[in-house]
């Protein structure tokens, strides 16, 4: 059916069947309308079509020189686009550098009796734009230090330095080499002689000058390292505490001395201390023991050792505990012995009743 809903007639290849084409696949396939037979293969009796020749593509010809000078000003004339005006700016550049190397070929040439005035003009523009370009690159060259020569990459177009000697390449313009630049001691200038004098303590010769400094400062004409030191003053904690409480002299020398005492009290005693006395007092029993062997004598009594002084004593049992177990104890104890003692019969102190019966029983019998 068409677009009219007209039934669309199919094509007879030969008498009786006719060609239709797959919506599925689009291959053609051919049907028999009497016999309802359908083949994809083309019937045997139908005729063999020939195929057409593919039309061979059109050739572009070349532009004459006219044609092309005629298309430019025509895209000139016109607004273009960002791609075109870059095509447009590459085509004219290239023109432009052909023109340049037929005048310059032409200029180069003998022959310059049947050229124009405005080709010689051209020639001779593009020749002295060569030899000016010439003539930059060999004081350029000339400005290199020695050794080094300029190029032109052929890919890239930028222009980069090359040393043969050194076989070496570089991008960035070579400068002189770091020798030539550095200072260079000249036998002509005379340095003028530095007066100098010696240490006083160790003999280190210095500057006269330096010499004065120190002397000013530390009193004696030495070195730094034998300049006497001065000893820094220890902190006082306590003297700035009394000076926030005493307004007068007095009374911060007062506080001073009450804050030392408590914290001397208050300091527990040290132990290597002790342990210290503890040795020298054996050290001279054992000697003095030794003394009265040697005379004949009978040895001085032994002086008992000293109780641990970090012991705390328990005022009621008198015993010594370290500090964790006297404040364990210490309650304890006082609780035990404020306890009142057991009554025993015949302990107590007799009364009046008490004493006229042992008198009594006492008696003559």
């Amino acid at each position: 059916m068409d677009k009219g809903g007209r039934r669309r007639r199919h094509r007879e290849v030969c008498p009786g069947w006719t060609e239709h084409t797959c919506k599925k696949t689009g291959k053609p396939y051919y049907h028999h309308l009497a016999s309802g037979k359908t083949t994809w293969v083309r019937p045997a009796e139908a005729p063999v079509e020939e195929e057409e020749p593919p039309a061979a593509a059109a050739v572009p010809t070349a532009m004459s020189e006219g044609e092309f000078e005629a298309w430019l000003e025509g895209l000139r004339g016109r607004s273009l686009t960002v791609s075109q005006a870059r095509r447009l700016a590459t085509l004219a550049q290239a023109a432009s550098e052909k023109a340049a190397e037929v005048s310059l070929a032409e200029t180069s040439s003998k022959e310059f009796s049947g050229r124009s005035l405005s080709s010689e003009k051209s020639g001779l523009s593009s020749l002295k734009l060569s030899m000016r370009t010439k003539r930059d690159e060999r004081q350029q060259n000339e400005e290199l230090p020695a050794g080094w020569t300029k190029h032109k990459d052929s890919k890239s177009g930028k222009w980069f330095y090359r040393n043969e000697a050194r076989r070496e390449s570089t991008w960035r313009k070579p400068t002189d080499d770091r020798y030539r630049t550095l200072w260079r001691y000249d036998e002509e200038t005379k340095e003028e002689p530095v007066q100098a004098e010696s240490c006083v303590r160790c003999g280190r010769s210095m500057a006269e000058t330096a010499l004065d400094k120190m002397e000013k400062v530390h009193g004696i004409r030495c070195c730094p390292k034998c300049a006497p030191q001065k000893r820094r003053q220890p902190y006082n904690a306590a003297a700035h505490r009394a000076e926030g409480i005493a307004a007068t002299a007095e009374d911060r020398q007062l506080v001073k001395r009450g804050i030392a005492a408590v914290q001397r009290d208050l300091k527990p005693p040290s132990k290597w201390k002790a342990q210290s006395d503890q040795l020298r007092s054996a050290m001279k029993s054992m000697r003095a023991a030794a003394a009265a062997e040697k005379a004949g004598k009978p040895p001085p009594p032994m002086a008992p050792s000293a109780p641990d002084p970090t012991f705390v004593q328990c005022p009621h049992c008198e015993r010594r505990f370290n500090q964790q177990a006297a404040d364990r104890h210490i309650p304890k104890c006082r609780d035990i012995k404020a306890k009142p003692k057991m009554l025993k019969r015949g302990a107590g102190t007799p009364g009046p009743v008490r004493r006229h019966l042992n008198s009594r029983l006492s008696g003559p019998l």
